[in-house]
């Protein structure tokens, strides 16, 4: 590699390559970089506009690096866009058919749940398990006094 074309400078810089040295233009180094800015400020911005939806930009680049290498083997077998449509379809076939089974189990156990949640309920309101009822009630060794109040000895 030789040094021809770089001899405009702002600072001096020297590379060694295979024996010889270059003096390298602080200038072209700058130039260079304007697009790794650009990309960078871009990507910082898109962060900030986008950053509610992250979590599933997040879910969707997941999906995508676990599903590229089953697409690259069915596109083996089959022409690319056969093998993209069954990779895209297939998810939501099986999200459906998990709701639909979810759905299923719970309207066939409603009336379980339903005496579930009534129990609960009815614990919540009950005055006997309020949780006033549970507080400490002064026993010797149970509490202690600082300042005149009632504490607890962990606290």
């Amino acid at each position: 590699m030789g040094c021809a074309g770089r001899t405009k400078t702002l600072y001096r810089i020297y590379l060694v390559d295979a024996g010889q040295t270059c003096l390298i233009s602080m200038a072209r180094i700058d130039r260079d970089m304007y697009p790794f800015l650009i990309v960078l400020v871009l990507t910082l911005i898109a962060l900030a506009v986008f950053w509610p939806m992250l979590d599933m930009v997040v879910l969707g680049g997941s999906i995508a690096v676990v599903l590229f290498p089953v697409h690259r083997r069915l596109s083996g077998n089959m022409r690319q866009g056969v093998s993209a449509a069954l990779l895209t379809d297939r998810p939501f076939v099986a999200i459906a058919a998990t709701l639909f089974v979810t759905l299923a189990i719970l309207r066939e156990n409603a009336g379980v749940l339903d005496q579930i949640f009534g129990t609960i309920g009815n614990w919540l309101a009950n005055p006997a398990t309020q949780a006033g009822r549970f507080r400490d009630t002064g026993r010797p060794g149970n509490t202690r006094v600082v300042a005149g109040r009632r504490r607890c000895p962990l606290c």
